[in-house]
């Protein structure tokens, strides 16, 4: 079966992103992912990429439809395959659901045997499944699609969570104005930004001394033509950040030592940007390069690339 790109990527790049390992509801989210769309779109990064992808021969460019401006996922790092995304809009006359089997129609040649709709009426509103088996394993994922309302459509592996949207349960989470949960890292102006709360899943760290993290967070905005990335640990006790932080100084040292930053222009760029700080019992690490650095970057990197694959042909006449 061959699938065209355009459809593929965005389609199962909502079912990977909703396929964290998470359980239960918004109230018990101990992770999260937001993405303010219409930020990131106005980026001169993104803007840049999207314009090398169109004026290349691949059709790889995945295109958010202008209708949604901003997407929450959220889940439970306990559970099993069942996260929640969240997502705002204009959904007064577009439909997350419909736009999605429509790609899936008219780019798939299989897709009567790849995909099965059903509808769900629930007090007056529609609940769209669609059960996805993309490798015909037998194994499909089955997504539930509704419109909360004209500006917010909410897609879940369960059914039960899509409900208590509906049912309002969730009116005083006002998830696109900032986190799910208290972090660290600033979030008002953030492309994206996520949060994940692991005191409870601890085994999730394979060093013991960072088994003591409670919280990890992170964040990417644009300040002053500048990507700012920050990074954010929080521990249980000031004992055990002084600790971390004196490990990562010595992985930074370690890192500059050996060469790697000779290798990489912009990954020197970052390194020799971070800044790291303790307070209490939080530690923000918080780097940056210019927005021209990174093009720039990029541009070097694809004409190398370019130069030896001209070198590879020339060797193989």
């Amino acid at each position: 079966m061959k699938h065209n790109k355009p459809f593929t990527s965005f389609l199962f790049a909502v079912l990977i992103l909703l396929s964290f390992q998470s359980a239960a509801g918004l109230n018990d989210a101990t992770w999260y992912v937001s993405v303010d769309v219409d930020q990131i779109e106005n980026n001169e990064i993104y803007k840049f990429f999207e314009a090398k992808v169109k004026s290349s021969e691949t059709d790889d460019f995945v295109k958010i439809p202008d209708e949604i401006s901003y997407i929450s996922l959220y889940g439970n790092a306990k559970g099993a395959e069942d996260a929640t995304a969240v997502i705002h809009g204009d959904f007064s006359q577009f439909s997350i659901s419909e736009h999605l089997l429509e790609l899936l129609y008219t780019h798939e040649s299989d897709a009567a045997d790849m995909i099965e709709e059903s509808t769900v009426n629930y007090k007056n509103n529609e609940i769209k499944s669609l059960k996805v088996d993309e490798g015909h394993s037998g194994d499909a994922k089955e997504v539930f699609f509704s419109k909360v309302n004209s500006g917010l459509t909410v897609i879940s592996f369960q059914l039960d969570e899509v409900k208590n949207w509906l049912d309002n349960n969730y009116d005083n989470h006002e998830i696109n104005q900032g986190s799910l949960f208290s972090v660290v890292v600033d979030v008002q102006s953030a492309l994206a930004h996520m949060g994940m709360n692991i005191d409870s899943n601890n085994h999730m760290m394979q060093s013991e001394i960072f088994q003591k993290v409670a919280q990890v967070s992170a964040s990417a905005s644009e300040v002053n033509s500048d990507m700012v990335l920050d990074v954010a640990l929080s521990t249980n006790d000031e004992a055990t950040a002084v600790q971390i932080e004196q490990i990562i100084n010595g992985l930074v040292a370690m890192n500059n030592l050996s060469g790697a930053n000779d290798k990489n222009e912009l990954h020197a760029t970052f390194m020799q940007n971070l800044n790291i700080n303790r307070n209490g019992n939080d530690i923000l690490m918080s780097t940056y390069a210019s927005i021209e650095d990174i093009k720039r970057y990029e541009i070097g990197h694809l004409t190398n690339d370019n130069k030896q694959v001209k070198v590879e042909v020339k060797v193989d006449l």
